[in-house]
């Protein structure tokens, strides 16, 4: 298991991985909800990012968003509970045992956390049809084509910008699960599309937004 074998060479890239995993934990699965997305943004090395969840039933759509500023690394690092649980991480010999205390680690750095939260809900089809046609398209699109890299493979990506976590639902199942190197309109489109469009609505629809575009940079 990759998160066991990199605790020690690469502590950094191993809390960045744990940060990636919390909107599973932040987030509940509904039974009515026909298709869901959690993308989770990480920059590499200061504990920055955001989250975005979309939750599409029959008769309406939420959604969620986080921006994470910080994390209080020394109070964390200080933390018995923390302590307590990186050891358990590290002493775990199966994958579903790592995958099960890295869930609880993720839980317990999610409370040193400096971050805001929003929330968009609409009970009508949404006021920007091109969008939800985007949204609609991408519920049923094969991973295979959403993970396809398009553009040429550039290792400082990471370094450079945000790791990012994509989760799909429809309905209860999980139909896809998969990291990616800051997508671009270049390399993965359709991911792109999803992550800054869901963003142009939302600032749209927010004259405050909390994740803005002096936030995210790219997106």
């Amino acid at each position: 298991m990759v998160y066991k074998r990199c605790f020690n060479l690469i502590p950094s890239f191993i809390l960045l991985l744990f940060l990636l995993q919390l909107p599973i934990s932040f987030f509940a699965q509904s039974k009515s909800i026909l298709t869901s997305w959690q993308v989770t943004a990480r920059a590499a090395g200061n504990s920055s990012g955001f989250d975005i969840r979309i939750e599409q039933y029959r008769d309406k759509t939420n959604f969620f968003f986080k921006r994470l500023d910080s994390l209080r690394q020394r109070d964390m690092e200080k933390d018995f509970a923390y302590i307590e649980q990186r050891a358990a991480v590290k002493a775990a010999t199966t994958v579903d045992e790592v995958t099960y205390q890295i869930e609880k680690l993720g839980a317990i750095i999610e409370l040193f956390e400096v971050a805001g939260k929003d929330t968009l809900s609409y009970n009508a089809p949404l006021p920007d049809p091109v969008f939800k046609s985007l949204l609609d398209s991408l519920a049923t699109l094969p991973v295979e084509i959403l993970t396809t890299n398009t553009g040429q493979k550039n290792g400082s990506q990471v370094a450079n910008g945000y790791s990012f976590h994509f989760i799909r639902f429809n309905g209860k199942k999980k139909t896809a699960d998969f990291f990616v190197a800051q997508p671009t309109a270049i390399n993965h489109p359709f991911l792109f599309r999803l992550v800054t469009q869901t963003l142009l609505f939302y600032r749209k629809e927010k004259k405050e937004a909390i994740i803005t575009i002096a936030f995210t940079k790219t997106y």
